[in-house]
C-alpha cells in the first residue's frame, strides 16, 4: 500500500519536475542607483499566468510594463524577486517558481574639491 502511494505521488508530480528547470528570471541583478531593475521571464510558456512579487515590498514603484517582464524602481538596497508561473495542461494546474537577488548600490557622494 505505502509504495503504491509513493508511486502515485511521483507520477503526479513528474510534471512539475519536467518543467521546474526551464523557468529563469533574466537580467542583471546589481544596479546602480536611481536606475530602472528590468527583469525578463525566461522559459515560460506564452499561455500562463505570471505573478511577480518583490520582497521587502515597501516603497517599491513598479512601472507598466510588458508581458513577461517585471520593471521597478527601489531605494538602495538588496531585493528578492519572486516569479509565479501558474500553467493549465488538460485540467492539470500547475505552479512553477524561480527567484533571483536584485541590489540596487547606494548613492556615494562626491567629495567637494577644495579650493
Amino acid at each position: 500500500m505505502r509504495s503504491l502511494l509513493c508511486s502515485v505521488l511521483v507520477l503526479a508530480l513528474a510534471p512539475v519536475a519536467a518543467h521546474a528547470d526551464t523557468i529563469r528570471i533574466g537580467g542583471e541583478t546589481k544596479y546602480k542607483p536611481h536606475a530602472l531593475v528590468r527583469l525578463k521571464a525566461e522559459g515560460v510558456d506564452a499561455k500562463a499566468a505570471l505573478l511577480w512579487r518583490v520582497y521587502p515590498s515597501k516603497d517599491v514603484q513598479r512601472a507598466t510594463s510588458p508581458r513577461g517582464v517585471l520593471e521597478f524602481a527601489a531605494h538602495p538596497s538588496t531585493y528578492e524577486v519572486e516569479l509565479l508561473v501558474i500553467t493549465n495542461t488538460d485540467g492539470t494546474l500547475s505552479v512553477e517558481e524561480a527567484r533571483v537577488s536584485v541590489t540596487i548600490e547606494s548613492c556615494t557622494p562626491v567629495p567637494p574639491t577644495p579650493p
